[in-house]
């Protein structure tokens, strides 16, 4: 049995009026407790935190919430936890428009009026309304983008703050999906039903297959800072019908309301849709004349058997004793004897256990070891195609270094190609070999580089010694220049395309943390070309 454990966080406020003389207080209670659920319910894998990390998406408080991250995580280590951050942005994480006035907010502020809009904005990366959204998370973006606890191997989606990540631990996998339901909330109006949220943004982040990609793992997760129902109905629609629809994620983790609240629903017999919500860590409500503090949190965990997983929650809140703060269990949500929710069995959204890579020795009076990321499928039948497999073995029996392109429509056969020849081929002069497939089940770049990295130096890698992707780059050359080595890239383009520059900057800013350096110093650029297409057969 494997398991997965998180700490779920959200509604923190960072630059909220009052804030800074109360948080000391709650934060003394805050990690007494996490020192008590820590023995129940970790060590923690991940925390996961579901938007509004501050108050007004401001530079100076994005710098202070980071300070809290620092705290929290010298805490962690203390109780022999490092988990990882995943965090997608809340309403107060935007920094609202200057000028209300300006044509595109306010034909963004009439949405569900505006359908050419709505199509606009979904449509073309360089839209004006884009722009806008882009240019109001411009604060959350450069934060995220140099947070250094957050999740290694992210890909970003369409939106600021979409993404999608796979855990990896003990032979199963947990994906994480998270979508921004809060770009269209730019001003203190009221916006229950009225946010959007779209099918895009879940493919988007999955390499154009939500359904696919949510296949690929064991369980998975979704994370937006707002509940289903403060979507407007098309919205709605779409996240029941198309993105968590057929049991795709174990659970749906969101905040925003400040209490906490779990759902499981079903409808006309369909699978359960579940809903956690988590309760602030930090809010201040007024009611009238009177004032009223709720802090809190929560923990969840899925454990996963053969075919089943188990999921169960520990929420927690504060509440006064003798006058006195203390955290201490959520009796909101009905809690067994071990202060956590019954545990809720699912199905796992794929029945079978991911297993280590394979090391395969197919080559005969050869000692080559061929790894492979993503096993191709073994052709049933091939015939034929006796001028390629004449020419693919040709190159490949080269002893200089170079670069073997197999060009072809999609379908074409070209993967099923490059797997015969090297299945049949007699000798070979490369010392080891590693085949992947671009952007399958997530797979990226900087996946690429820890995969092989780890692969070719065994025990002697260590990715805390190589922390930027220029390091990582300069090391798999170096490698590549002492040793002959045969590296298998299917679909390499789709790495090309994040590299133009409109499509970097505008779909996914978060990924290149060092991005400005990144598009200032091309040499970069040509080196990451270089890796990629070095002794490489591009399929």
């Amino acid at each position: 049995m494997s398991s997965f454990s998180w700490l779920h966080l959200t509604d923190l406020h960072r630059g909220m009026k009052n804030q800074r003389w109360a948080w000391p207080g709650v934060r003394e209670i805050f990690f007494a407790d996490l020192e008590r659920l820590h023995e129940k319910s970790g060590p923690w894998d991940l925390v996961l935190f579901t938007g509004d990390l501050t108050q007004r998406g401001a530079t100076d408080e994005f710098k202070e919430v980071d300070e809290i991250l620092d705290q929290l995580w010298q805490h962690f280590r203390g109780l022999g936890s490092d988990p990882k951050l995943l965090a997608v942005p809340g309403n107060h994480d935007l920094a609202r428009p200057t000028n209300m006035n300006d044509p595109s907010v306010l034909l963004l502020s009439q949405w569900e009026q505006q359908k050419g809009v709505q199509d606009a904005f979904w449509e073309d990366l360089k839209s004006p309304y884009r722009k806008v959204i882009h240019q109001a998370f411009d604060n959350y973006t450069a934060w995220w983008g140099n947070q250094p606890y957050r999740a290694e191997n992210i890909n970003p989606g369409i939106l600021p703050g979409d993404f999608s990540v796979t855990i990896e631990k003990d032979g199963a996998r947990l994906g994480i999906i998270g979508l921004n339901s809060a770009f269209l909330q730019f001003t203190g109006d009221n916006y229950l039903g009225k946010l959007a949220l779209h099918t895009i943004q879940f493919h988007d982040t999955s390499g154009g297959d939500g359904p696919g990609w949510a296949k690929n793992h064991n369980a998975c997760l979704l994370m937006t800072h707002h509940p289903p129902a403060w979507l407007n109905p098309e919205s709605l629609q779409q996240l029941n019908g198309e993105i968590t629809s057929h049991a795709r994620f174990a659970v749906h983790l969101c905040g925003h309301m400040h209490e906490t609240v779990f759902f499981d629903i079903s409808e006309a017999g369909t699978e359960s849709r579940r809903i956690f919500q988590g309760r602030s860590l930090f809010s201040l409500e007024y009611y009238g004349l009177k004032q009223e503090r709720l802090h809190g949190y929560s923990v969840g965990k899925i454990e996963l058997d053969d075919t089943q997983g188990k999921l169960m929650f520990w929420p927690r809140k504060a509440r006064l004793q003798g006058g006195q703060r203390k955290i201490v269990p959520d009796y909101s949500i009905n809690l067994t004897d071990d202060l956590c929710t019954e545990p809720v069995i699912f199905k796992q959204v794929s029945g079978n256990r991911s297993q280590p890579v394979e090391i395969v020795e197919p080559y005969r009076n050869s000692d080559i070891r061929m790894r492979y990321a993503h096993t191709p499928i073994k052709p049933a039948h091939f015939a034929g195609r006796i001028t390629e497999v004449s020419q693919l073995s040709q190159a490949l029996s080269n002893k200089t270094p170079c670069i073997i392109v197999i060009l072809g429509m999609a379908g074409q056969g070209k993967t099923t190609l490059a797997y015969k020849v090297l299945q049949e081929m007699k000798y070979y002069d490369f010392t080891s070999g590693f085949w992947c497939t671009a952007y399958r089940g997530g797979y990226t770049f900087d996946m690429f580089l820890d995969s092989t990295l780890s692969y070719f130096l065994q025990e002697e890698y260590d990715a805390r010694m190589f922390q930027t992707i220029t390091m990582r780059i300069n090391k798999l050359i170096s490698i590549l220049q002492e040793k002959p080595l045969l590296l298998v890239i299917d679909g390499f383009e789709r790495w090309l395309r994040g590299w133009n520059e409109s499509f970097c900057i505008q779909r996914n800013p978060d990924t290149f943390a060092e991005g400005q350096a990144i598009m200032k110093d091309w040499t970069i650029f040509y080196k990451v070309l270089a890796v990629c297409i070095m002794v490489a057969i591009y399929l």
